[in-house]
């Protein structure tokens, strides 16, 4: 899958780092309609790559009886009899030290895994799952939706994700605040490994003040954010300043979204070059009120330098200060007074995002993670 969202950019990362440490690498990924294609440009070299397509779209019947299974619907939901062929294929015919799973839905195979293998087996928590729908179930409108989340997904996604996580050799958090979620849990083997870069040159301001937001809008807390950010934020600031645009771009727009027209908002979907749109904005947002993990599109924001405005949530694992490196923002009142203020207060704002690239210099350098990365592998040895 090419690295356009935080997931597949994440992956790609790693990958790079195991490259980089000199094991030799397979990688078999599960291409869904997220991520419905293998870019062979994105291939390394010297790693052997497999895809298997699995159809994980919510369907109702199969959810609703899930009710009275173990396994959450939206985890059994990438269990499939061809990917677990081809996976043991990979084990039977291949000795491996270490298999790295790359989220908790993959976890129905660690099973299969252990039947064929003896590595070490460490899953790499984008995030705690459950985490994520227990917050989205206090946004939730419909009563119906919020009693099925609440009630039946919720509680068992967090018993199965507990229990799971004591299954493995180790895990592996992306933010630390996940990480302190497993050792609450009794995990012995755990290791903070956020999102690793090379850091590109920072970028300057561009002469007309402009918001942009890129995410995956197949990911329901960017939907709401965004939505959220319009009806309470953008229609009193874009009244007040009919000069500035929101720019608004990401992977799998819903149909109806592009179809919009509202005023001061461009809506380009899916766009070619995400560095190029980040370096064209002012300020970045992200209006994010559930999840959970760490937003890499903030991180590569930071990256270039730019100021990015987020709520407390949206910006959890990232060691930043208000007004220091980082804009923070949780009420409709305190998004307009940031907007406010990143328009009013251009070389602050340039100083804001000089900062904001120091701090993913210090603590998110792809070399720095490679030699964390491998001394955590010797140890577990």
């Amino acid at each position: 899958m090419p690295p356009k969202d935080g997931e597949s950019i994440a992956i790609h990362q790693v990958s790079k780092t195991f490259v980089n440490m000199g094991y030799d690498l397979d990688v078999i990924t599960i291409l869904t309609a997220k991520h419905a294609y293998f870019d062979p440009s994105m291939q390394l070299p010297g790693v052997d790559y497999a895809a298997v397509w699995i159809d994980t779209e919510f369907k109702i019947v199969p959810a609703l009886l899930n009710v009275f299974e173990k396994v959450p619907y939206i985890i059994k939901r990438f269990f499939h009899k061809d990917f677990e062929e081809k996976l043991q294929f990979l084990l039977q015919h291949n000795h491996y030290d270490f298999i790295w799973l790359e989220g908790i839905f993959l976890a129905p195979y660690l099973s299969l895994i252990r039947k064929f293998s003896g590595a070490k087996v460490i899953l790499r928590a984008h995030n705690v799952e459950h985490l994520i729908w227990q917050r989205h179930a206090l946004e939730e409108p419909s009563l119906f939706k919020k009693w099925y989340l609440k009630h039946f997904l919720v509680n068992k996604l967090a018993q199965y994700e507990q229990e799971l996580a004591l299954q493995f050799n180790a895990v592996v958090s992306i933010s630390p605040i996940d990480n302190q979620f497993f050792i609450s849990k009794n995990i012995e083997n755990t290791l903070v490994l956020p999102l690793a870069l090379t850091l590109p040159e920072p970028s300057v301001l561009p002469a007309n003040f402009s918001v942009g937001f890129i995410g995956g809008m197949d990911w329901l807390p960017n939907q709401l954010g965004v939505t959220w950010f319009l009806e309470n934020v953008w229609a009193k600031f874009s009244e007040k300043h009919p000069e500035v645009v929101f720019h608004l771009a990401g992977r799998n727009f819903p149909k109806e979204w592009l179809l919009k027209k509202i005023p001061q908002v461009k809506i380009w979907g899916e766009v070619e070059d995400a560095a190029l749109f980040i370096q064209n904005q002012s300020v970045m947002i992200a209006p994010i009120f559930s999840g959970s993990g760490m937003r890499v599109k903030i991180i590569e924001a930071m990256s270039y330098g730019k100021c990015v405005i987020s709520t407390a949530i949206g910006a959890e694992g990232i060691d930043i200060a208000h007004q220091e490196n980082i804009l923070l923002a949780n009420t409709a009142k305190e998004w307009s007074d940031a907007l406010e203020f990143a328009y009013k207060n251009p070389s602050i704002l340039s100083k804001i995002g000089l900062r904001a690239s120091e701090v993913v210099a210090n603590d998110y350098n792809f070399h720095k993670h490679t030699a964390k990365l491998e001394a955590f592998l010797n140890s577990l040895s």
